[in-house]
């Protein structure tokens, strides 16, 4: 006998995309996994406003928020298989979310030590 559940599927259509918002992240995650972009496209909308909260409280207003936002996204979406527990979903992406504002903030700061001042030519030289 099989154990394992079936991921829901759920259509993309008008009439049936309000279904989405009633499915908890568990049942999303594993109808994602099985290639339902609908929904990953809910788990999209549902935390999106997480994701960028946290990478504003990090980095304020800066310059490569949006970019950091889609970098984000893209390493949930391509890492979901790693998520042990689908209902756990928002607290491993804000792990997740917070580990890559790290990595970059650590980069930028690396960049920074390596920047050499090259002191300019005096007019009498």
């Amino acid at each position: 006998m099989n154990t394992q559940t079936k991921p829901l599927i759920f259509h993309t259509d008008h009439q049936r995309g309000s279904q989405l918002t009633a499915v908890c992240d568990g049942e999303l995650v594993l109808a994602a996994r099985a290639g339902q972009r609908a929904c990953l496209a809910e788990l999209v909308r549902r935390h999106t406003r997480l994701v960028r909260g946290l990478i504003a409280r990090r980095l304020g207003c800066d310059h490569e928020y949006e970019d950091l936002v889609q970098e984000c996204w893209l390493a949930a979406l391509t890492s979901l298989d790693t998520l042990r527990d689908g209902q756990a979903f928002a607290s491993w992406l804000a792990s997740l979310v917070l580990r890559t504002v790290s990595k970059r903030l650590r980069s930028r700061a690396v960049r920074r030590r390596h920047i050499v001042c090259v002191p300019s030519a005096s007019p009498g030289a």
